[in-house]
């Protein structure tokens, strides 16, 4: 079940908040992301030096740099390696890999990379540090979550400072000698037997301010000349602003490029420093990263179902049906308003969807013989069903998807297609919820629904606000 640091330690939301404590969920990943800027900004006192330290840190790597590029040998090189290779690091509630315990950490092969990239960079005359906080923008590999977790990993005794004083402030259980990244601290919040670390919530953002790509297009291709020399380069037309996953696919032409005009460099280091970096609305939660959980368990509360009730023998059919039948109830009572945004009624990510099914049904199957997961490679909603022998197996598999996804039309007969391939013994609901747009994809998905070859592993629910 997603809990939250309240719920581990048993603590008002309100009281994290008071101590700048990230509130975030302990087994699933919350993609926040460390701003460096808002270091200098925040009111923790462990971290009043940290972007100095930033800073510091980095300016030696690009010293090393320079080193190397005045006079290389192979020494320097493993210098400047050693200092860009960061292991992953277990963090409270903040994780953007899909094992929910660690970010991302930058091994022998990527440290590699980025001493090749940094060397070249000096090359170019480039000696500023912020070129660091900007290699997600150009670096095949790279991106806000690696950068944020490299911070985090210089300034990994502040952290654990950090949260040893909340931990003893609040009288929370700590741990003695906690292993993290080949420090050794102590006195940290124990969870699960072993310390972990709190993040302070005001250095947190959904996308650093270096990742704004709006201001990276002018920038790059403002002067029309630029973009036609770009644009014969990806033998593509970027007339205006492309989306971010356009962006991350061209990151090795973009690199090219900046490398080919290294005075671009320069002029985004300028861009970005002179921007405002702000620390995401935890209090409001404008993206919904929280709400979701706490609404889920209201409407748990309000529509009860307690499927340890249900007889054991029951079919797996049978029991897709009770749940979907349920859920479409909820939906009509109120729920569908907890898929969408806004008073235009913006659909939000599916993946809301998602969770709160996800949340739902492991509060209905408390004391049951059945285990809810959620498929991080999937994204689906897992039920286990413990057989008489005591073993667990996947019973039912869920698929909840938007009509408003985008591509949903593709995915679905994507669905259908490994549908034809499992064997009888899966059964594969799918649930999809007719949002506010996409009335097009789902008469697509009907005709493709009509046209498949049945066979018994599946079944489509509209889950529908009538």
């Amino acid at each position: 079940m997603p809990k939250r640091i309240s719920d581990v330690f048993h603590i008002k939301p309100s009281v994290l908040r008071e101590q700048n404590v990230f509130n975030g969920f302990i087994d699933i990943d919350s993609e926040f992301y460390v701003d460096p800027r808002l270091l200098l900004k925040t009111s923790a006192p462990e971290l009043k030096f940290s972007h100095e330290k930033l800073m510091s840190y980095f300016n030696d790597a690009l010293k090393a740099a320079y080193r190397f590029v005045e006079s290389p040998n192979v020494k320097k090189i493993k210098i400047i390696e050693s200092g860009l290779h960061f292991s992953e690091i277990p963090l409270a509630g903040l994780g953007y890999s899909q094992n929910h315990t660690g970010g991302k950490g930058i091994g022998n092969v990527l440290a590699k990379q980025l001493c090749t990239t940094l060397i070249e960079i000096v090359s170019k005359g480039v000696l500023d540090p912020a070129i660091f906080e900007l290699m997600g923008v150009f670096e095949p590999g790279m991106g806000a979550d690696r950068i944020s977790d490299m911070i985090i990993h210089i300034l990994l005794s502040d952290i654990a400072q950090f949260s040893s004083r909340v931990a003893k402030s609040l009288n929370l259980p700590t741990s003695g000698r906690t292993e993290i990244a080949s420090y050794s601290f102590k006195d940290l919040p124990r969870y699960s037997n072993r310390g972990i670390l709190f993040v302070p919530e005001d250095i947190l953002t959904k996308l650093p301010v270096a990742y704004s790509l709006d201001r990276m297009d002018s920038i790059l291709f403002g002067n029309e000349a630029l973009r036609r020399d770009f644009n014969n380069m990806i033998q593509e037309s970027w007339r205006h602003s492309p989306t971010w996953k356009k962006y991350q696919k061209k990151k090795s032409l973009i690199k090219e490029f900046l490398m080919k005009n290294p005075e671009l460099i320069g002029k985004v280091i300028s861009q970005y420093e002179n921007q405002r970096a702000y620390p995401y609305n935890f209090a409001t939660d404008p993206k919904d990263e929280f709400t979701w959980h706490s609404n889920a368990r209201q409407y748990a509360t309000r529509f009860p179902l307690f499927l340890k009730d249900v007889q054991e023998d029951i079919s797996k059919v049978d029991m897709a049906n009770i749940i979907a039948a349920h859920f479409q109830k909820m939906v009509k009572e109120g729920l569908w308003a907890e898929f969408h945004q806004g008073r235009a009624l913006e659909p939000k990510p599916e993946k809301i969807g998602q969770l709160i099914l996800l949340e739902l049904l492991e509060l209905y199957a408390e004391g049951s013989n059945l285990s809810i997961r959620y498929d991080t490679d999937r994204k689906t909603i897992d039920i286990h069903r413990r057989g008489p022998s005591g073993q667990v197996s996947l019973w039912i598999e869920i698929t909840l998807k938007f009509t408003s996804t985008r591509g949903i039309c593709s995915d679905y007969q994507k669905f259908l297609d490994r549908m034809k391939t499992l064997s009888p013994s899966y059964y594969c609901p799918y649930f999809l919820i007719v949002t506010s747009r996409g009335l097009d994809n789902l008469e697509e998905i009907k005709k493709l629904n009509s046209n498949h070859n049945k066979n018994n592993n599946f079944k489509l629910f509209l889950i529908e606000k009538r």
